[in-house]
């Protein structure tokens, strides 16, 4: 009787293992917290509590990297490179796939990576800007995108636009961090 039930046990915690395991690879992890439909703003936040946690937020950054040795700050550093050499390929095969995908001529593709380009230097200075609070820092990167997917219609005919939605559709964007 002692075996059925520590059996039956065993099998209930594997059981809830795999549940809590099921609903925890639901949730986006891009190695930060999610800002979007998980995230910050569903708590609808004032501007006050914005600039609360954006303050923590920075503090505990610095608490943690005054924590790490050299060494290990190189290597954060080194690991942060190739995390953006690896997006740097990403949006160079995805050039190649959106070309593919909505059919564009080589002057458009060209005007595309252009757009990428500037976008990605745009953004980085702001994600540099120190002085901008985190909300002010989102807001501008989510204006600098909407003003991106607008220069990218333009150069597009209705019919590579309409291939655009689609694919954009099929494709969720993440969220701007």
């Amino acid at each position: 009787m002692k075996r059925i039930i520590a059996l039956a046990l065993v099998i209930a915690g594997f059981q809830v293992a795999m549940a809590q395991d099921s609903t925890i690879s639901k949730r986006p992890h891009h190695g930060h917290h999610p800002r979007g439909e998980y995230g910050l703003s569903q708590l609808h936040l004032t501007p006050e509590q914005r600039q609360q946690l954006d303050k923590l937020q920075k503090e505990h950054k610095e608490k943690m990297m005054a924590i790490l040795t050299p060494e290990q700050k190189a290597k954060l550093e080194q690991q942060r490179k190739e995390r953006a050499n690896d997006r740097q390929k990403h949006r160079g095969a995805s050039i190649s796939k959106m070309k593919e995908t909505l059919q564009l001529t080589d002057d458009q593709a060209a005007k595309m990576k252009s757009i990428r380009e500037d976008h990605k230097k745009q953004a980085e200075l702001i994600r540099a800007n120190s002085t901008l609070a985190e909300g002010e820092r989102l807001a501008q990167l989510k204006k600098l995108s909407a003003d991106k997917r607008s220069e990218v219609n333009a150069m597009l005919t209705p019919e590579q636009q309409e291939k655009l939605k689609q694919f954009n559709d099929k494709h969720p964007k993440r969220t701007v961090r």
